[in-house]
């Protein structure tokens, strides 16, 4: 007995991982053996759950069981881990465990390119207004024990602290996926004008190598928010008006914007329909700006107040002559305009004491009194006429039209009366209109020119009797018409006639009487009476209905007859109507409707509907012996019968085939056909039968032990392609190798995939595969210690053995310029410096970053080392210009540095002196232009940082020629 296959390799996500034991061979009574899951890579209960039992065979040949192990799917990133399932305890002696080792390979799920962290945004654009800047770093994937990553801004054309505040720090994920933090930056809202400027957002030193950054870096973008086409100078109103009375008219120029050192604006009135001097004063001179923002100045034009009655006046004030060109003048002209305050509109004038004047149309006349508010000098007329809107003249009112003469006197009035018809006519409210014009003279205004009549109706349809419906025994008699027409005469002809009963059917006709009436003014009112004389009742059928039904086509029921008798016509009649519709495509299923209609002349009618329902619901029957299940070898799989069937309604019935396989009819692993016949009469009733063949499996083929996965270094040697043997199936292999190498966009790692693709003489295909894992070399770090004078070194003499030494060196940190691959001490700062080497134009890639540590520890630092100047010459030579203290500028020493002249007088002292005394006397107490006079001087130097003796002696000073 074997596993089926010592190597099973699944996803994750799939759930449970399926290991098949097969017996090979017959044994008497059967046998057990044991089973057990142990780990490997993979850990159980965190990536499988433990399983463990005792499998019975029968000891039947090619019997096989399945040991199925649960597979759990965390949220890891994590590499391909494995578990082994163990064979033991065989109870029989008689056969042995082929193999007793099976291994499980777990495919993790949760890496990808797309984990790690990133920007939400990469280029996040504010106002300077809005104090802030936030940038979110996003964790995509779950990261066990969690890390950190460094941020901090950096100046484009944005500078700090001008633009934002320099910030950095480090953020602290937990590891969760989604997980997200923001970095702020304050953002200086200055008062520049100035265009979009931009920094960035880097992270850095991210603490952990299970994921990378995406995108390091973000870029802000500040919008400046202090320039536009507002700043400059205007008028705050480029429109001002008011009253004459007012006295004067005040015109505010201001300035939007800081403009240094000021400037000037010249301005001046200028005459439009108002005019200089009898409507304003004109004006001009000169507006001093200091150049605030918001700064602001008046003009002030005075105003006359006449006592003329005119119309509304204007004039200009225009800005000129602008001294500065850092702002310009927003709108250069405001207008000026004068209100007269003589005529008080809608005060003074002419008017109707009321717009609208409504009367009944038989009270005979409407009246319009038209009065004036106001004294006018000599009088006025002013005409009027009536004009016909809904009511016209002569039918509805008496047209009338004239002048009305006014003295002038303060409340004087005229009343215009209009003759009104009381006529016959029905009609809605009516209006006319009574307009003034031609007011002469015009010193004043019509305050409404137009007053309007309604009239209102007397008269109503009610006088006259309505259309009515009746029964031939109901018809109405004719009445006495009387109607209301006060002072206009009318006269009255009335007329009767008779329609509809020549149609056949006299129990329906038509009365239609009119009246015709003519008023004083000729007006004609006709109303037409029609009487409907109906027939609206339906016969009935004297008979009892026939019911619906459902019935099989040999039983349908004759039709019956029936008879109807109607209240008014002795003739009435009955229809019979019969309709067969089937209800699908198949004659054996219909429905058949018989309808009834009885009617009468008037044609009122009663219908009676029975529905017969036919149905087909017996399933058609084969006629031939059924086939059945069976099971078979491979080859002895026969082929399908040819059925036929019969069914009792439908003639041409027929029967369909289908066959299904499984396994794509693989002999090895074994197969079922499932075959099914099918019919269907044409009512839809169906029968089947379905045979099902069991085909037994002939076993896979398998291979000879080989190494499925290998791992080695890029450089080393590519293992030989293992020599595969192969076993199961039919024999009479034909075998394809191929050998790929795959490279990866995410990775410099790549693989070598050898694959063996085997068919036997039965058609059964198997696939073995030996994947070769090719690994770069990992990042080398290097620490070199060297002091400042020691020799310079050669990089590539410190590389790793078996690295690539044709690769580039860059310097990462610190001020120091390589020549080629040397790196060279001296001068240089101590410190850290980082040198980074990458060797990438091969397939092997090869990476290394080099610490130099500079130190100055090989310096002597005693005092014998301290060098002091002897002499000093000022004269700017670059030579001797100052007193210096040199020789141990890697001690980190400081001085205290006093000077006497020959007399013991002291003339420098300085703490912690920088070699920058030239000679020069203390507030200019000796010698010309404020320097010491030539001469010797005694100098003593105190060292700080050391337990030294002070050090002394005497310095030249020379002259500065």
């Amino acid at each position: 007995m074997a596993f089926d296959a010592t190597s099973v390799t699944v996803n994750e996500g799939d759930g449970t991982a399926t290991f098949t034991v097969r017996l090979t061979g017959n044994v008497q009574g059967g046998f057990t053996v044991d089973y057990a899951t142990n780990d490997g890579s993979a850990g159980e209960p965190g990536d499988y759950t433990d399983v463990s039992g005792t499998l019975n065979f029968t000891g039947n040949d090619g019997e096989s069981y399945d040991i199925t192990v649960p597979i759990i799917d965390d949220s890891l990133i994590e590499p391909t881990e494995d578990f082994t399932v163990l064979l033991d305890n065989l109870s029989t002696t008689l056969i042995g465990i082929n193999g007793d080792t099976a291994t499980g390979n777990i495919l993790d799920n949760d890496g990808g390119g797309s984990n790690g962290i990133a920007f939400d945004a990469t280029s996040v654009t504010v106002n300077e207004g809005d104090g802030t800047a936030t940038f979110t770093v996003r964790l995509t994937g779950n990261v066990q024990g969690g890390f950190t990553v460094d941020y901090a801004t950096n100046d484009g054309s944005a500078g700090e602290p001008g633009d934002y505040t320099d910030v950095s720090g480090t953020l602290n994920f937990t590891g969760n996926d989604g997980e997200s933090y923001d970095i702020t930056v304050p953002i200086i809202d200055d008062s520049l004008i100035e265009p979009t400027e931009d920094f960035t957002v880097l992270l850095d030193n991210l603490s952990t190598t299970l994921i990378g950054i995406n995108g390091d870096t973000a870029t802000g973008n500040i919008l400046d928010n202090d320039g536009g086409g507002s700043n400059g100078i205007a008028f705050d109103a480029t429109s001002v008006t008011v009253n004459e009375g007012d006295g004067t008219a005040t015109f505010t120029v201001r300035l939007t914007g800081n403009v240094q050192g000021g400037f000037t604006v010249d301005y001046a009135t200028n005459d439009g329909s108002a005019g200089e001097p009898g409507d304003y004063t004109d004006v001009s001179g000169t507006l001093n700006f200091t150049g605030n923002d918001g700064e602001s100045y008046d003009i002030t034009v005075p105003i006359i107040d006449d006592s003329l009655i005119e119309p509304t006046e204007d004039f200009t004030v225009l800005l000129d002559n602008l001294s500065t060109t850092l702002i310009g003048i927003n709108g250069d002209t405001a207008t000026g305009n004068i209100l007269d305050n003589d005529n008080i509109p809608g005060v003074t004038g002419l008017s109707f004491d009321s717009t609208e004047v409504t009367v009944d149309e038989d009270a005979g006349t409407a009246i319009f009194t038209v009065r004036l508010t106001g004294d006018v000098q000599n009088g006025f007329t002013v005409d009027y006429t009536t004009v016909d809107d809904f009511a016209i003249s002569p039918d509805d009112y008496t047209s009338t039209s004239a002048t009305l003469t006014f003295a002038g006197n303060d409340g004087e009035n005229y009343d215009i009366i209009v003759p009104i018809i009381d006529d016959v006519i029905v009609e809605n409210t009516e209006s006319y209109q009574v307009v003034l014009s031609n007011l002469s003279p015009n010193v004043i205004g019509i305050n409404g020119d137009t007053a309007t009549g309604n009239i209102i109706d007397n008269d109503s349809d009610n006088d006259f009797p309505g259309d009515v419906t009746a029964n031939c025994d109901d018809v109405p008699t004719v009445p006495v018409i009387t109607l209301n027409a006060d002072g206009c005469n009318y006269t009255e002809v009335f007329e009767e006639t008779i329609t509809g009963q020549d149609d056949g059917c006299a129990t329906e006709y038509t009365i239609t009487r009119t009246w015709t009436i003519t008023d004083c003014v000729d007006n004609v009112r006709v109303h037409v009476q029609t009487i409907t004389v109906v027939d609206d009742e339906a016969p009935n059928f004297v008979e009892a209905l026939p019911s619906d039904m459902t019935v099989s086509c040999d039983s349908v029921p004759q039709a019956e007859t029936l008879t109807a008798i109607d209240n008014c016509d002795n003739d009435a009649f009955v229809t019979f109507d019969e309709q067969i519709t089937d209800t699908d495509s198949c004659g054996s299923n219909y429905m058949i409707t018989r309808t009834w209609t009885a009617m009468d002349c008037a044609g009122n009618q009663t219908v009676h509907v029975q529905t017969i329902t036919v149905e087909d619901t017996e399933a058609p029957v084969f006629v031939e012996e059924l086939p059945q299940s069976m099971t078979v070898m491979c080859n002895e799989v026969p082929d399908a019968a040819t059925l036929t069937a019969i069914d009792n309604c439908d003639t041409d019935v027929s029967v369909t085939y289908d066959e299904t396989i499984t396994n794509d009819a693989n002999c090895s692993q074994g197969y079922m056909i499932t075959r099914t016949w099918s019919t269907t009469d044409c009512a839809g009733n169906v029968n089947s039968h379905t045979q099902v063949i069991t085909i037994n499996p002939t076993g896979p083929i398998t291979a000879s032990d080989y190494e499925e996965q290998i791992t080695i270094m890029c450089g080393d040697d590519v293992p030989e392609v293992p020599e595969l043997t192969f076993m199961g199936g039919c024999g009479n292999y034909q075998v394809d190798f191929t050998e790929d190498t795959v490279f990866s966009d995410d990775t410099d790692d790549y693989m070598i995939t050898r694959t063996w693709e085997v068919t036997d003489s039965c058609g059964n295909m198997a696939t073995f595969e030996q994947v070769i894992f090719v690994m770069q070399p990992q990042l080398e770090e290097v620490t070199i210690e060297i002091c400042v004078e020691d020799d310079p070194i050669d990089l590539i003499d410190h590389l790793p053995e078996s690295f690539d030494t044709n690769g580039v060196f860059e310097v990462m940190n610190g001020n120091v310029i390589l020549d080629g691959s040397t790196f060279n001490p001296a001068n240089l700062e101590v410190g850290d410096y980082l040198i980074s080497y990458s060797s990438t134009e091969g397939t092997c890639k090869y990476y290394v970053d080099f610490t130099i540590k500079v130190d100055s520890d090989c310096v002597p630092c005693g005092r014998d080392e301290i060098q002091v100047s002897k002499t000093v010459t000022a004269n700017g030579d670059g030579i001797n210009d100052v007193f210096e203290i040199t020789g141990v500028e890697y001690c980190n020493y400081t001085f205290n540095v006093m000077l006497f002249n020959r007399w013991g007088d002291k003339v420098f002292e300085s703490r912690n002196y920088e070699n920058n005394w030239g000679g020069f006397s203390p507030n200019n107490s000796f010698g010309n232009s404020g320097m010491l006079p030539a001469g010797t001087y005694y100098y003593i130097i105190s060292v700080n940082e050391a337990d030294f003796e002070p050090i002394n002696g005497f310095i030249y000073l020379g002259t500065s020629k």
